[in-house]
């Protein structure tokens, strides 16, 4: 009978195992650049009218952040919302937000923190 409990555990934590595998997968596309740039070249320029000023002030700052696609954003950053208005006829991907931050405008994960594209107006990257 102990022979069957063991079985039967270990089938019970393998199929936990395979269902939580299941359920990371489900989530990994929206961590993902979602098969390409997400942000259109018009987003630009209406996100410049935006946020234009305040990104110009963080060109050439040593103490500028690095975001970067793929790399998490830290929990410390506090994220502003992009208007609808800026992002009219293009939302974010399913489970994704549009934010700013320190002169970037980041399509990101707000689960995960994950960004999924960015454009650097600081920049103009």
């Amino acid at each position: 009978m102990n022979q069957t409990l063991k079985r039967l555990s270990g089938v019970a934590c393998t199929a936990a195992l395979l269902s939580l595998t299941g359920l990371a997968v489900a989530q990994r596309p929206q961590d993902q650049n979602h098969g390409g740039q997400h942000f259109r070249d018009q987003d630009r320029s209406h996100l410049q009218q935006h946020y234009g000023t305040q990104a110009h002030q963080w060109a050439n700052r040593s103490n500028r952040p690095h975001f970067a696609v793929g790399a998490a954003i830290p929990r410390t950053y506090h994220l502003q919302p992009v208007p609808s208005t800026y992002w009219e006829g293009n939302p974010p991907p399913p489970g994704c937000n549009y934010a700013y931050y320190d002169g970037y405008v980041v399509c990101y994960n707000p689960a995960t923190r994950v960004i999924n594209d960015l454009i650097d107006l600081a920049t103009g990257q």
